[in-house]
């Protein structure tokens, strides 16, 4: 005989899901997102440089270091470079700066492959929190690597000194012949070290696209010699010739010549004869001491207005 135990069915109970709990849940999916991207973002940008990041001017985000030095070698030769000019008062002697058209252009050595290391070092510095945090100050500002420009030193000292030997001219002492005053002129002397000390940091720190770089020279000022004094013939005898003052208002030059240099120019008074080699023996002495060489003009152009301004 089979006995049936009768089944007792009870009804499942109803999870009830508060808000609380959607919010968790919610919470908890954009946590494991948030994870998800920080991991793929880490893993693809792993051999790359971050989103954000220029060399001079060139954006390289999202490339791997070898195609970014391929980019800026194709891209920044030859390195562009503003104008740049040495100045002394109200004159300005431009350098050549990689200006493959002039044969005397002074080339400069850019260290690409140390600005793409930097660059792709730019956000992985620091614990997570810090290195995530620079990542995204990348991908929304920006970031800029300046490539380290270098130039040969020997190249632009030469450079200078050919600009200082324009620059210098010597004291000129006063003088006095009679009635005839010359006026004593300071002198100007450059220190090519100093400048070229100057040049080069400003060539490191203050270079920008387009924008013309001027440096001033280290120039000092030379005192003239104390005023010379010549007396006359007058003082010591009859004067036979008087002083002769020679003056050139389009140069600036005036000199003076006394009785007793005029004599010696001389063969005779009476009747009035000169002798032409001493004239010119003369004559030549002082060329020597005004001699200027010849430089070439410097005319600037002005992209704004299409003008040309001459410098010299």
């Amino acid at each position: 005989m089979q006995t049936t135990f009768p089944t007792t069915y009870h009804t499942p109970r109803r999870i009830r899901r508060t808000p609380l709990d959607f919010a968790a849940i919610f919470m908890g999916l954009l946590l494991l997102t948030l994870v998800v991207s920080v991991a793929f973002w880490q893993f693809w940008y792993a051999n790359r440089i971050f989103g954000g990041v220029s060399v001079a001017g060139i954006p390289v985000g999202g490339m791997t270091r070898s195609n970014a030095l391929r980019l800026l070698n194709r891209e920044l030769q030859p390195y562009p470079l503003p104008p740049v000019a040495l100045s002394y008062g109200n004159e300005q002697w431009p350098l050549l700066l990689n200006d493959a058209s002039r044969p005397a252009a002074l080339n400069a050595n850019v260290d690409l492959v140390s600005a793409v290391n930097a660059a792709y070092l730019m956000g992985r510095d620091g614990p997570l929190r810090t290195r995530i945090g620079e990542q995204l100050g990348l991908l929304l500002v920006g970031g800029e690597i300046t490539p380290h420009v270098a130039f040969e030193p020997g190249q632009l000292r030469q450079a200078v000194a050919q600009i200082a030997a324009q620059i210098r001219h010597p004291a000129q002492a006063g003088s006095q012949v009679g009635n005839i005053i010359i006026e004593a002129r300071s002198g100007v002397d450059v220190d090519v070290e100093q400048t070229l000390d100057a040049l080069l940091l400003a060539l490191q720190h203050e270079v920008t696209p387009n924008k013309p770089l001027v440096v001033p020279v280290a120039a000092r000022p030379i005192l003239p010699p104390e005023t010379v004094v010549q007396p006359s013939t007058a003082e010591v005898s009859q004067p036979t010739l008087p002083p002769l003052r020679l003056v050139d208002p389009k140069f600036g030059l005036e000199m003076a010549i006394d009785p007793s240099e005029l004599n010696g120019l001389l063969f005779s008074q009476q009747p009035l004869s000169v002798d032409p080699d001493r004239v010119y023996n003369f004559v030549q002495q002082w060329a020597a001491q005004i001699d200027v060489s010849p430089r070439d003009a410097r005319l600037q152009f002005n992209p704004d207005t299409g003008t040309v301004n001459i410098l010299q």
